[in-house]
């Protein structure tokens, strides 16, 4: 979930959190994945704007590839 969207190209999500002085992870579990970012106050819009891009454009992004790559990440 982190490589790539329609609006953002691939690995371009760490790059942007990144540039706004910000970090990110996330976790896998069997049934769920969580997602979360730390950024200076002043950027939370830009924020909203990238999970909302993620979480809204982001099927279209998803390669068999991509897909196979995050579901070996689970633990």
């Amino acid at each position: 979930m982190f490589q790539g969207s329609d609006n953002v190209a691939d690995e371009q999500h760490f790059k942007i959190v990144s540039d706004a002085g910000g970090t990110l992870n996330g976790s896998t579990n069997r049934d769920r994945t969580n997602y979360y970012e730390t950024v200076p106050s002043n950027q939370l819009e830009k924020m909203l704007w990238l999970e909302a891009d993620r979480m809204g454009y982001l099927l279209d992004a998803v390669t068999q590839k991509k897909f196979e790559n995050q579901r070996s990440t689970k633990t």
